[in-house]
């Protein structure tokens, strides 16, 4: 079997000539397009089966053992057709006595193309070597590569097996050296294994006891698909590919991650990868459960650059301190350094020589003067106006 990689670059793997004789472009379901295709390529004979989503039967012999398969599925974060308007898949057998061939699915608008792609690889028998196969999904978008997934595997003997390649966003312009490719936005080193060592073939299916599998070179049911975070869940399920994920374990078959790309959170437990981004997510803002409307008598609120601001309140209510974890937190119809709006300082309302004021449904009103002084007309305008006391409503 095998390990994956994804990466961004010029595609490898065969020459031009055996690309444009091996392509096939995925057609409709009618009956014309369900036909085989006999190519020979020097003394190797592949048939190539057509059908929609670009299945790719690849024959390693003289006569096909349908026994032993393998599938690859090409999976992605990529949106199509906005990010990814076509899917290439290239099988190279070349190591294994075969040729190179590819498949395109077309995804752009209204080409009824749609991801998850799969190819199959069927093994022919025959004493063929099982393996390496190369196996590469190109991601592009007008006609330029914006994403590239590669493995190497190989048959298992009588089995069906299946192979994951996904085309990570997180891959995007990011330009690795010829001997790397991208892996979840690193760059790592190329796959060089994946056949069985030599004296020591895979093992046969339905041997392994879960949750082990045969997944690598390494002889016997090496993998624990219930932690291997490479191989979790299935073989070839790594969890580093999985949306915004920098680190990740496997729990029990399932990837959980450990760590998420900035901006990121793992806050759906029913999605896959760090699915939210907390830079503007109202029910997760700046982390996982951070909900902008749990503060006191919000009524709506908006996460901005992973900070909450609260938009609206109850009746009577506002959020003068602009801080959301207390939410609406100012009664602006009685408080008298917010009375009737946020900042209106009845203070400030008042004339001269008072000691208090007070908010009186949202209306600044003089409560005290300063010792030794009185207001005797009434009126807040001119404050506390008189100092020799009150004969009705003017100053003695």
């Amino acid at each position: 079997m095998g390990s994956t990689r994804q990466s961004t670059g010029a595609p490898g793997g065969g020459t031009d000539r055996d690309r444009a004789a091996a392509r096939v472009e995925p057609t409709p379901p009618t009956a014309a397009s369900r036909g085989t295709l006999d190519a020979f390529f020097g003394s190797v004979r592949v048939f190539v089966t057509v059908i929609p989503l670009g299945v790719l039967s690849l024959a390693l012999g003289c006569g096909q053992d349908h026994s032993t398969r393998l599938t690859v599925v090409v999976e992605s974060d990529l949106v199509a057709p906005s990010e990814l308007d076509a899917v290439e898949i290239v099988v190279d057998g070349t190591d294994a006595g075969g040729a190179v061939q590819s498949a395109v699915l077309d995804l752009a608008e209204g080409s009824g193309g749609e991801l998850p792609a799969r190819v199959g690889v069927t093994y022919a028998g025959g004493g063929a070597p099982l393996g390496p196969l190369h196996l590469r999904a190109i991601g592009r978008r007008g006609g330029e590569i914006v994403a590239e997934a590669e493995i190497e595997a190989s048959f298992v003997l009588d089995r069906a097996s299946e192979v994951r390649l996904y085309l990570s966003r997180g891959c995007v312009d990011v330009t690795c050296p010829p001997s790397q490719v991208c892996v979840a936005g690193a760059c790592e080193d190329r796959p060089d294994g994946g056949a069985p060592p030599d004296g020591g073939g895979p093992v046969d299916a339905g041997m392994c006891p879960p949750p082990f599998d045969d997944c690598t070179a390494a002889p016997g049911c090496e993998t624990n698909l219930a932690s291997d975070s490479r191989h979790c869940g299935g073989c070839f399920s790594d969890c580093r590919g999985e949306p915004n994920v920098s680190a990740a374990d496997c729990v029990g078959g399932a990837c959980a991650p450990t760590e998420c790309d900035a901006g990121w959170g793992d806050c759906d437990d029913g999605a896959p990868g760090c699915e939210t981004d907390l830079r503007s997510t109202r029910r997760h803002c700046g982390a996982c459960g951070e909900d902008c409307l749990a503060g006191p008598r919000v009524t709506g609120a908006r996460c901005a650059a992973s900070a909450c601001e609260i938009t609206s309140c109850d009746s009577d209510y506002d959020d003068c301190n602009l801080d959301a974890s207390d939410g609406c937190e100012t009664n602006i119809k009685t408080t008298p350094a917010h009375c009737n709006e946020c900042g209106r300082d009845c203070a400030t309302r008042v004339g001269p020589r008072v000691a208090t004021t007070r908010c009186e449904s949202g209306n600044c009103l003089l409560e005290t003067c300063e010792p030794g002084f009185f207001d005797c007309d009434e009126d807040e305008d001119n404050g506390c106006e008189c100092a020799s006391g009150c004969r009705g409503d003017s100053c003695m």
